[in-house]
């Protein structure tokens, strides 16, 4: 499997490890740091208490719009020191730059996507 995602300027997708624990650095809260295997429920419960992890604490970065940032100086993933894996562009943008020159009045506007994924369990198919 290759992947085929590619930047305007033609540079591949920047696709960093997503290991099943956390390698060197934990990115945030949930992220996996331990993993306990044993024979009996007693046994497990007493390695999970076992587990001592020192954690450093890192800048956090909690918006998207941060992130983006060159100056925040926070890095979440080596292979993206800019914090993008690829940066999406269709069309003419200098088509698009001369309209809006051009335009008697623009809008602008930050719009947040909220972290959702909708599922819904209902069937989907009728009984006829």
């Amino acid at each position: 499997y290759q992947r085929r995602v590619h930047g305007p300027d033609g540079t591949p997708m920047k696709e960093p490890m997503h290991p099943i624990l956390a390698i060197k650095k934990v990115r945030y809260v949930g992220d996996h740091v331990a993993m306990v295997v044993a024979e009996t429920v007693e046994q497990a419960k007493n390695a999970a208490e076992a587990v001592v992890v020192d954690y450093d604490v890192l800048p956090a970065l909690v918006s998207v719009a941060d992130a983006a940032k060159k100056a925040s100086g926070v890095t979440l993933h080596d292979e993206a020191p800019d914090n993008q894996c690829y940066k999406w562009a269709l069309g003419d943008k200098a088509a698009v730059d001369a309209v809006f020159a051009t335009a008697a009045h623009v809008t602008k506007l930050d719009l947040v996507n909220n972290r959702l994924v909708p599922n819904p369990i209902e069937p989907r198919v009728a009984i006829g």
